[in-house]
């Protein structure tokens, strides 16, 4: 039989394609040869583009970085360098390297595997340069300061990036075909070299000093930083993105009584929203820009605990900023001081936009428990697509008068960050993004 079809026009024609794609799916579900389609369609794909292999990717990312960093010595390890016997050979290139004092920096890429191994060599090769790490991320067993653990995120973190002089250790939650938190990872270090409140070789004249940070007798110690690539909706579209770090700086002075130690813990947190819409709107309707809404940060919290419950002799002396208010810059400072020994140190931090956004501030913090806890909350103005940052900061006290007031100092931070919306309220308001407790030392 034969039928005998006149088109008038486009719809005509998409309703016959689409009759014809229905009749064939029902043809085939009956008959059973979708199945079949399907498995050799997929079987096509996985054969001419398949993913491509670690050492593949490897490449790529030394390639990008090269590109971008042509000033910064990089190694990149994988699972395959610590598997075939090679330890020694990476030991004693890594104890070459480290004895320079060229920029230099060390990516454990996608190594779970051999993680362990990897860094027990990163560590033999400093301790054999005679490089001394004034500040890590361990904890103690049971509470015994002469037990000392390294934090699981050194072995749980699919990728570490790590830096030498000015020291950094930076820990990146993404897959291996994406280089987001490793480029930011290197920015962060690039920054830091050029920084003269970090890299004590600069000097000050010859660097532009940051803005949001001045100090007055503080050390750079070290920095840790996390990259946490996103949050999703249900429809799997990016709502929100989130990093977040700390900068260690640290005074010490020797009196009568012993030695006081202060650390000044200077936090980053940073975080995005985006806009998302409504896939089906979107097909209907072109992407018109009705159905969308719009995700920005709201509120941030940041927690230093010094550990005072069960170390008295670590206190928590200054933290900023305190009190509550609201200003489009947030401006505080703190300090460490001895009149005993006539130490006074200081340090000026400030951040926010001059006559942008406004941020609002919350001091939840415990002086008596040694907790620096802030909330800052970013107005109603913000813009999706705009990064929003916050510096809270506090100063530890190790008092050699006081019961477990001897290094070394052991403290942990937590960071979380959720969002407002504006828009037409297609999903959820808020989605939110939390650390868990990050465990560190110094000295």
């Amino acid at each position: 039989m034969t039928i005998k079809v006149t088109l008038k026009g486009k719809k005509s024609l998409t309703v016959l394609v689409s009759v014809v794609i229905v009749g064939l799916m029902v043809g085939l579900s009956v008959t059973g040869m979708i199945e079949n389609v399907v498995g050799k369609v997929s079987s096509n794909i996985d054969t001419d583009y398949s993913e491509p292999s670690l050492q593949a990717l490897c490449q790529q990312l030394n390639n990008t970085l090269s590109g971008m960093f042509p000033n910064i010595k990089i190694m990149t390890f994988t699972n395959d360098m610590f598997n075939d016997g090679l330890n020694s050979m990476v030991k004693k290139t890594l104890e070459s390297q480290l004895n320079l004092t060229t920029p230099f920096g060390i990516i454990f890429f996608n190594n779970v595997l051999t993680r362990k191994i990897a860094y027990d060599t990163y560590l033999s090769a400093m301790r054999a340069d005679k490089h001394n790490l004034s500040a890590s991320l361990v904890y103690a067993v049971n509470g015994n300061k002469s037990n000392l653990a390294p934090d699981k995120f050194i072995f749980t973190s699919p990728t570490i990036v790590i830096t030498n002089s000015p020291n950094g250790m930076y820990f990146i939650n993404e897959s291996a075909n994406a280089n987001g938190g490793i480029i930011w990872a290197m920015r962060s270090y690039e920054n830091d070299l050029s920084n003269p409140l970090i890299n004590s070789r600069i000097l000050a004249g010859n660097s532009v000093q940051p803005m949001d940070l001045t100090s007055n007798g503080f050390s750079f110690l070290s920095t840790f930083g996390w990259y946490y690539k996103e949050v999703d909706s249900s429809v799997g579209q990016e709502v929100l993105s989130f990093n977040y770090k700390i900068d260690l700086y640290g005074v010490t002075s020797s009196t009568s009584s012993g030695t006081y130690y202060f650390v000044m813990a200077y936090t980053t947190s940073s975080a995005e929203g985006y806009s998302v819409s409504e896939p089906w709107y979107d097909y209907f309707f072109g992407g018109a820009p009705y159905y969308y809404e719009n995700y920005k940060p709201l509120a941030f919290e940041t927690t230093v605990n010094w550990e005072t419950v069960n170390y008295p002799g670590q206190e928590l002396f200054s933290w900023g900023p305190q009190n509550s208010g609201s200003d489009s810059v947030v401006t505080y400072s703190v300090g460490a001081s001895l009149s005993q020994s006539g130490l006074s140190v200081s340090a000026g931090i400030s951040y926010g936009i001059q006559g942008g956004v406004y941020y609002s501030w919350n001091d939840q913090s415990s002086p008596a428990n040694g907790i620096a806890k802030t909330e800052n909350t970013v107005g109603s103005g913000a813009a999706s697509g705009t990064l929003y940052t916050v510096h809270p900061t506090s100063v530890g006290e190790l008092n050699p008068t006081k019961s477990g007031g001897v290094p070394p100092f052991l403290f942990y931070a937590q960071f979380s960050v959720n969002t407002q919306s504006s828009g037409v309220p297609i999903f959820p308001e808020e989605y939110s993004i939390s650390s868990p407790d990050i465990c560190m030392s110094a000295y």
